[in-house]
């Protein structure tokens, strides 16, 4: 922290360290205090929350924006599987949003995705539902690259 507010080529004011901060105003690392933030985070984001919520309601997965927060990070606190497939673009009249310094997260023809979650150990699942919506959503087809890549993946892997 101190070296991105003290170098200059950081541009500190520009840039977003609102978490790092949050660390540092929170319990430090395997304290009491620690261990029961960490456990409450935990139950809050599995059995009262995601993990809850598919119990309850007898879901295999769930489905969400990938651009939203909360889910997205509850499943990687839980170490479950998510997979992230095209959604769509932002639409031309878009007001262009900043979260950090100068990167532009949301503006006009910017895309974003739908992300699928599951329980632990279904990944099969996920592929399967994420195959099938994106085959079906012909979403690819509307992808504008702006540069296309020249190498694929079988160019520097053998066998």
């Amino acid at each position: 922290m101190n070296f991105t507010k003290t170098e200059a080529k950081e541009c500190y004011t520009s840039r977003d360290i609102q978490r790092w901060e949050w660390i540092e105003e929170g319990p430090r690392y395997g304290t009491e205090e620690y261990k029961q933030s960490s456990e409450k985070m935990l139950r809050l984001c599995g059995e009262e929350g995601i993990v809850g919520a598919m119990d309850e309601k007898r879901l295999d997965l769930i489905v969400h924006p990938t651009n939203v927060d909360p889910p997205s990070t509850f499943t990687a606190m839980l170490g479950l599987p998510a997979i992230t497939v095209p959604l769509g673009f932002y639409p031309d009249g878009t007001i262009p949003i900043r979260h950090r310094g100068d990167l532009i997260d949301v503006a006009p023809n910017v895309p974003f995705g739908i992300t699928f979650a599951g329980r632990a150990y279904t990944e099969e699942i996920l592929f399967r539902v994420a195959y099938v919506y994106e085959t079906n959503s012909h979403i690819r087809e509307k992808v504008q690259h702006y540069k296309l890549p020249r190498t694929e993946l079988h160019d520097v892997v053998e066998g």
